[in-house]
């Protein structure tokens, strides 16, 4: 063997005795999964209270109070911070849902307090919603016309399903009738499926 061969054959060699010592210690410091199974006699599980608690406190700020607590759909950034947050169509009924879905379970997870900006962003969910045909709609602005986006009547859907769910909320179950009746008009059954012609309305065709 080559005095270079030797040198790279030693240098992999305390490189591995290197890793295996991290290994070791980072066991020792923290039981693994499997470990804390066998203590406990419970099987290895992710615990997501936590994270779910983390990302529940998350969403609230992310409600805009000057817009009857509509969610902001995203945060512009300036040299990898976050400087300003945006709205766009999507964080009306497609982010109310899954916002306040998310809130809902969550609290069910974690057993944290509700928060009363739930209450206000299950209103603004609420009043998306046109009596004349059911459908969650946007609200027109100078960036995207009034429309039913038919991606978003399910995320508003969701929401609905958690609010009645969790509360039995008369007001959640007749959006709801109303919500399913209006999207199952605009379907057409075709033998054994039904589909939808038309991605969105804009509530006349």
């Amino acid at each position: 063997m080559t005095t270079l061969g030797i040198r790279i054959a030693y240098g992999r060699l305390v490189l591995a005795v290197v890793l295996s010592g991290c290994v070791e210690q980072k066991s020792a410091l923290r039981p693994s999964a499997n470990a804390t199974a066998r203590m406990t006699g419970s099987p290895p599980t992710l615990d997501l209270r936590a994270p779910m608690a983390l990302g529940a406190r998350a969403i609230l700020p992310r409600l805009d109070p000057d817009a009857g607590f509509r969610p902001w759909f995203m945060l512009r950034g300036h040299k990898g911070l976050p400087t300003e947050p945006r709205h766009d169509t999507w964080d009306v009924g497609d982010m109310t849902g899954r916002y306040l879905e998310s809130l809902i379970l969550a609290r069910r997870l974690t057993g944290i307090p509700i928060d009363s900006r739930e209450q206000l962003l299950r209103s603004y969910l609420a009043g998306l919603f046109d009596p004349k045909d059911g459908l969650c709609y946007t609200r027109g602005t100078e960036w995207t016309p009034r429309r039913a986006c038919l991606f978003s009547q399910s995320s508003a859907m969701l929401g609905l399903l958690s609010w009645y769910r969790e509360t039995g909320s008369t007001e959640a179950r007749r959006l709801l009738d109303q919500h399913v009746a209006g999207v199952m008009r605009r379907a057409v059954t075709r033998s054994d499926y039904a589909c939808f012609p038309k991605y969105e309305w804009d509530g006349e065709r």
